[in-house]
């Protein structure tokens, strides 16, 4: 018994059918290049969010008034820092070489390795008279909001 041309017209329609939502789906995708280059532009228009994690911190080790000199010249070290790093990272970004030798991006990462190791001072400067402000129980907040263990944690979220 023949298949009517009627059967035909359908299976070959509702093939096509199937078939045209994943073409325009393939069609639709940007460059693989266009994904990584919005990317790079949604992270330099990034607003910083030092004042967010400041005032998490401040709430977290409960800041009393007596203790808001030492707190303000700490979150001040933190607002510079945070300046300081996005200028470099705009400055890097600006100036990176792609066929950069292997010396050369050894040399970058010294320098930034310095430029760490200064913000570390800076920031153990001010922080040791506001931990020495703290009463135990801020301190062991603060042993716990700035261990490594707190760090890598938020780091995975």
């Amino acid at each position: 018994m023949p298949i009517p041309k009627s059967v035909y017209a359908v299976a070959i329609a509702a093939g096509l059918a199937a078939a045209l939502p994943t073409a325009e789906v393939a069609f639709a995708q940007p460059a693989p290049g266009a994904a990584a280059h919005k990317a790079q532009e949604e992270h330099r228009a990034r607003p910083s969010r030092i004042e967010g994690r400041l005032a998490f911190l401040k709430t977290e080790l409960k800041i009393t008034d007596a203790q808001s000199q030492q707190w303000n010249a700490f979150a001040d070290v933190l607002r510079q820092q945070d300046k300081a790093r996005r200028e470099r990272f705009e400055q890097y970004r600006a100036t990176k070489k792609p066929d950069a030798s292997a010396l050369e991006r050894l040399e970058r990462r010294q320098k930034a390795s310095e430029a760490r190791a200064e913000e570390m001072k800076a920031f153990l400067a001010a922080f040791r008279p506001l931990y020495a402000a703290l009463d135990e129980q801020q301190k062991k907040t603060a042993d716990e909001l700035f261990s490594w263990a707190h760090r890598h944690r938020m780091h995975r979220r």
